[in-house]
């Protein structure tokens, strides 16, 4: 079963409009534009589990609050 949910996202004003050309030059909706752009894009790069980002560490005394 497909579930569909709403989310708010934030586009570059010229990023949105391009996509509202796209859709409507296609006559489809925004929505599809974006989700086939986000289809595209992830199957183009697939995820590797193996493949981990190493973060820098430092010594110290760790997080420390300012007080001011």
């Amino acid at each position: 079963m497909l579930r569909c949910v709403r989310t708010t996202i934030r586009l570059d004003d010229g990023l949105l409009a391009a996509a509202k050309r796209r859709a409507a030059d296609n006559d489809t909706t925004l929505t599809a534009v974006i989700e086939d752009a986000l289809r595209a894009d992830l199957a183009r790069r697939p995820a590797n589990p193996e493949e981990r980002v190493k973060l820098p560490t430092v010594k110290g005394n760790g997080l420390q609050r300012a007080w001011i």
